[in-house]
């Protein structure tokens, strides 16, 4: 087992190198001078080679690459170019509100999608069934945006029962936090649970007809036994592997989410960043949700190995 771990470390960093590389050869591709636009079209062209000077914009790709590995390597991560921070200071700001309400929208999405996907599966075509099968076509094409505006103007604007925008850090005010989050993390979880619902129903209810499950039936077993040990597990790994894809665009893409709410989050930070051509900040929030992705699919290899004891043979 620790030489497939060692294995698949390996494998996790080839992947982020790769991703750094691409991310950072097609950010330099985008048109406009970073220096221009953070010191305006009026600013005298010696200020703006200067600035390309001290950011290392006159050089090489290759060579500015180079510096920007070495200051990674070190703990830095450069300054904005716009903002004149430190890029890992400013992230250390956005990314927790990001992570505080992506976490939560996982869990909620896992635990209904899971449960409401079983439910789907067992009751195939019955009421139950045929009412969370609409609910779930609904929601998968149901936009954020507008579901985020309908949850401001109902609940925030005509019931005022929740805050319309905003965000309460859970450390300095735990009960405000709720309040304010109950909504982007709706929106961010509505998606995701109907896609774990699908994907949960059509593989249990692949998993069900096998012959093995009908054995197990003809033996007597109890029908919760036969679901939650025999068939769940088979029908567990492509959900698993679901996901941790989407494990990425909860964080990385919550900027739409985030800007409804008016929550300075990183996707919004994201985006922000690419329409400054702050180059650092984006390759600094790429590094970041690409470490979090490739970690999550590690994560789930070795949950494959919980579930199917195949994988864990193949581990020695």
């Amino acid at each position: 087992m620790l030489g497939y771990i060692v294995k698949r470390l390996g494998i996790s960093l080839i992947i982020i190198f790769i991703v750094t590389v691409f991310s950072f050869s097609i950010i330099h591709i985008l048109p406009g001078d970073p220096a221009r636009i953070a010191l305006g079209e009026e600013a005298d062209q010696a200020a703006v080679d200067a600035l390309r000077a001290e950011m290392n914009l006159d050089k090489p790709i290759t060579t500015q690459y180079v510096l920007w590995i070495k200051g990674i390597l070190h703990g830095d991560f450069g300054m904005s170019i716009v903002e004149h921070r430190p890029v890992s200071r400013i992230i250390s700001e956005r990314l927790p509100k990001t992570i505080s309400l992506g976490v939560p929208a996982l869990i909620l999405s896992v635990s209904l999608g899971l449960l409401s996907g079983i439910i789907s599966a067992i009751k195939r075509g019955k009421f139950v069934d045929q009412i969370l099968t609409i609910c779930t076509t609904l929601a998968v094409g149901m936009p954020e945006f507008w579901l985020g505006v309908f949850g401001i103007f109902l609940f925030g604007l005509k019931l005022h029962l929740l805050p319309i925008q905003g965000y309460t850090a859970p450390s300095a005010d735990f009960t405000q936090f709720v309040r304010r989050a109950i909504m982007p993390v709706v929106c961010l979880a509505i998606h995701l649970i109907a896609s774990i619902n699908r994907h949960t129903r059509a593989n249990l209810l692949e998993v069900i007809n096998q012959d093995y499950v009908r054995t197990a039936r003809a033996n007597g077993i109890p029908e919760r036994t036969v679901i939650l040990q025999h068939s769940l597990k088979n029908a567990l790994i492509p959900v698993i592997t679901m996901i941790a894809l989407q494990v990425r665009v909860v964080l990385g893409g919550s900027v739409i989410v985030e800007q409804v709410f008016n929550i300075t989050g990183i996707g919004l930070l994201l985006k922000t960043a690419v329409g400054n051509r702050d180059y650092l900040i984006i390759q600094g929030c790429v590094l970041i949700l690409s470490m979090i992705t490739v970690g999550c699919n590690f994560v789930v290899d070795l949950l494959y190995g919980v579930v199917d004891p195949k994988i864990r043979e193949s581990w020695r």
